[in-house]
């Protein structure tokens, strides 16, 4: 009988744990307010972040939901990780705490009028 190994899933978790870190932080939420919504741990949450744990299925869509982001989002980092060498890991490394606070104000601002005011204005001072 020919078993075959299976194929080793600790990359993709902790592509997953990366990329569910990296929305957490744009977003604002700390690993203490995430773990509350899901009813864990903060400790468990820093397992999922870093693969150490699969995070279950249920718990993944529930955190899409509090974060407010397509559940899409999170697998959307893990082939970008897959599809060239270094795509998660630059992404990831590339955000720096500016750019998180940034993006993490930029989802506070829900008037349409009021992104495109801002956008037109990085627009500007980007061309300047």
């Amino acid at each position: 009988m020919n078993k075959k190994k299976r194929v080793s899933e600790d990359h993709f978790y902790n592509d997953l744990g990366h990329a569910m870190r990296l929305v957490r932080q744009v977003v604002g939420k700390s690993q203490i307010e995430v773990a509350e919504h899901l009813n864990v741990t903060f400790q468990q949450v820093q397992k999922y972040e870093k693969g150490s744990n699969r995070i279950p299925v249920d718990r993944l869509i529930s955190l899409s939901k509090y974060l407010d982001v397509p559940l899409e989002r999170f697998f959307t980092f893990t082939e970008l990780s897959t599809n060239s060498e270094d795509g998660l890991q630059s992404l990831i490394k590339g955000l720096n705490r500016q750019d998180a606070r940034l993006l993490s104000l930029w989802n506070t601002v829900t008037d349409p009028k009021f992104r495109t005011t801002v956008l037109d204005l990085l627009k500007h001072l980007a061309a300047a």
